[in-house]
C-alpha cells in the first residue's frame, strides 16, 4: 500500500479514520518533529502522541517522492496498515502544519571522508558507528539502508583522495568487504539487489587497483597484501561476498614464486586445520589459487574432493559449461544419493538436475524436478510446473496434486499456498472452518460472498479463547478478524 500524507485519509477504513480524527481534535498529538533529512533519500520525523497516561513517540519517514515508510506502532493494530495513532500524527501534518524542524543533515560518504584519519583502523571504526546509528539502533533502518550501503561501498575512497602505500589501500579494501558481508547478514533479503550492485562495484575497482599496482610491487608486500584478503575471506560468511573476495586473491597469482608459496602455504593450513567446514573452505580457497596457476591443476584437484558439495558443484558448473551434460547429471545424481537426508543439499542437486533438464529441453525429467522442488517447500516451481501442461491436462494433473498435498500433514503450507494462487474458494473456506485459528489469517484470500460460512466458526473460537483465559493480544486480534467479517457481511 503506498502512503502519502496527502492520501492518508482513503486508504483506511471508516472506523480507523473516527477514531484518529478524534484523537487529534482532543490534541492527543503532542508535537511531529523533522528530526532529520538526507538530501538524496528523504526525511526521518518522529511524532508524539499521547494515549491515556502514557507518551509515546513513533518514527516514520517521508521519502522525496512523497512515499512514507512507517515503523511498527506500539498498538497491537499495526500490522502494516495504518493505526489510528499514525493516521493522527499524519492528518496533524496535513491540516495543522506546525512542524518542528530540527534536521541534521545526514550523508554517510561525507561523515567517511569529513574523517582528517584515513587509515583503516578509523575508517572501520567511522563506518561501524554509520552501522550503530542508521542500521543497528534505528528502528527504520530499511529507510536508510541504501544510504548506509553507498556510504560503506566508497569508504576505501579516503585513501584514493590521499597518498596511501600499497599496503595500507590493500587493508582499507579488506574493511570494505568485511562491511560488505555485514550488511548482507543483517538486511540480504530486503536489499539484495542494492548489495549485489555495490559489491560488484567494489570488487571491479580493487581488480583495477591491483592490476596497475602488482608489476611494480615487491613480493613481500604481495604476500602481505594477499593475507590481508584472505585474513578477511575467513571471516565472511555470505557465499556471493566470498567468492568475489576469493576472485580477488587470484590476481595475487602472477608471480610464480608467489604461487609456490601460496601452494605451499594451503598445504599445511589444510593439513592442521580440524574444523571440517573451515578446511572445506581452505581447500575451496587452495583451488582458486591453483586455477590461477593452471586449470588443470585445479580440475584435478576438484575431482579429488568431488566428496565436498562446493567442490561438486564447481566440476558439474564446468561440465555444463563443457557442454558435458551427461557427467554433470551423472554428478548431481550422485550428490543425491551421497547427500541423502541433507535438506538444502538435496534442494541444491535437484536444482541441478532440472536445469540440466532445461538444457538438454527434457520436458519429462522438467516436470519431475520441478515438482520435486515445490514438495521440498520452493513455491517458486509452482509456476513452472504449471507452465508444463495446457489447460486440459492442468485441471486434472492440479486435482491430483491438490488431492495428494491436502491428504499429507508435511505439505500442508503448500496446499495452502497452491488453493490461494490458484484461487480455489471452496478448498480454502472448507480449510478454514476446519481450522477457526487460521481464519484471521486467511479470510482476505476468501471472496466477501462467502464470509457468511466462516463467520460462525469464528464467532465460536473467540467464544473459547475467552473461555481459556488465552493472553490478551491474542483474543483482540482474532476479535478484529470478525469484526471486519461482520462488517463486510452486513453490507
Amino acid at each position: 500500500m503506498k502512503i502519502t500524507i496527502a492520501n492518508c485519509e482513503k486508504v483506511v477504513d471508516a472506523e480507523t479514520l473516527q477514531k484518529a480524527r478524534a484523537l487529534l481534535f482532543e490534541n492527543k498529538v503532542i508535537s511531529v518533529t523533522n528530526v532529520e533529512v538526507n538530501e538524496h533519500i528523504g526525511s526521518l520525523y518522529e511524532g508524539v502522541i499521547k494515549v491515556g497516561r502514557k507518551t509515546y513517540t513513533l518514527c516514520f519517514a517521508i521519502a522525496i517522492n512523497g512515499l512514507i515508510a512507517l515503523d511498527d506502532c506500539f498498538c497491537s493494530f499495526h500490522t502494516g496498515s495504518i493505526c489510528k495513532h499514525y493516521l493522527a500524527i499524519f492528518l496533524y501534518m496535513k491540516y495543522r502544519k506546525n512542524i518542528t524542524i530540527d534536521k541534521r543533515v545526514f550523508n554517510p560518504v561525507r561523515v567517511i571522508l569529513a574523517s582528517s584519519d584515513s587509515s583503516p583502523e578509523c575508517v572501520d571504526k567511522t563506518v561501524d558507528s554509520v552501522f550503530n546509528r542508521y542500521i543497528v539502533k534505528n528502528k527504520i533502518s530499511k529507510w536508510y539502508m541504501s544510504c548506509a550501503i553507498e556510504g560503506l561501498v566508497f569508504a576505501f575512497m579516503c585513501a584514493e583522495a590521499q597518498e596511501k602505500s600499497f599496503l595500507e589501500r590493500t587493508a582499507l579494501y579488506a574493511v570494505a568487504f568485511s562491511k560488505v558481508d555485514r550488511l548482507f547478514s543483517l538486511s540480504a533479503e530486503k536489499h539484495s539487489r542494492i548489495l549485489i550492485s555495490h559489491a560488484k562495484t567494489l570488487v571491479k575497482l580493487v581488480n583495477s587497483y591491483l592490476s596497475s599496482k602488482l608489476p611494480n610491487t615487491s613480493l613481500n608486500d604481495t604476500k602481505t597484501a594477499f593475507f590481508k584478503f584472505y585474513e578477511t575471506s575467513k571471516t565472511i560468511r555470505n557465499w556471493m561476498v566470498k567468492y568475489n573476495v576469493l576472485g580477488i586473491l587470484t590476481q595475487f597469482c602472477h608471480t610464480p614464486s608467489l604461487r609456490i608459496f601460496l601452494e605451499r602455504n594451503f598445504k599445511k593450513k589444510i593439513y592442521n586445520q580440524k574444523n571440517v567446514d573451515k578446511k572445506s573452505d581452505l581447500r575451496v580457497l587452495y583451488c582458486m589459487v591453483l586455477r590461477a596457476y593452471s586449470i588443470k591443476l585445479a580440475s584435478s584437484y576438484i575431482e579429488k574432493n568431488l566428496d565436498d558439495a562446493s567442490f561438486r558443484r564447481m566440476a558439474i558448473d564446468l561440465n555444463i559449461a563443457n557442454g558435458e551434460f551427461a557427467e554433470a547429471k551423472r554428478l548431481a545424481k550422485e550428490g543425491l544419493e551421497y547427500d541423502k537426508g541433507n535438506k538444502k543439499n538435496t534442494v541444491m542437486w535437484t536444482e541441478t538436475m532440472y536445469d540440466i533438464s532445461a538444457y538438454l529441453d527434457d520436458k519429462k525429467s522438467m516436470k519431475t524436478y520441478a515438482k520435486k522442488l515445490l514438495l521440498l517447500g520452493d513455491f517458486d516451481y509452482f509456476g513452472k510446473y504449471k507452465k508444463m501442461f495446457d489447460q486440459d491436462e492442468w485441471q486434472n494433473e492440479r486435482e491430483k496434486l491438490i488431492a495428494s498435498l491436502k491428504a499429507s500433514k508435511k505439505h500442508s503450507e503448500i496446499y495452502l499456498q497452491i488453493i490461494i494462487e490458484e484461487n480455489i474458494q471452496k478448498e480454502l473456506v472448507a480449510f478454514c472452518q476446519d481450522n477457526p485459528d487460521k481464519i484471521a489469517n486467511y479470510y482476505p484470500y476468501i471472496k466477501t460472498e462467502y464470509y457468511k460460512d466462516i463467520q460462525s466458526h469464528l464467532e465460536n473460537y473467540c467464544k473459547k479463547l475467552v473461555s481459556q483465559s488465552v493472553g490478551k493480544e491474542e483474543i483482540k486480534f482474532q476479535k478484529i478478524a470478525l469484526t471486519k467479517l461482520k462488517r463486510k457481511t452486513a453490507r
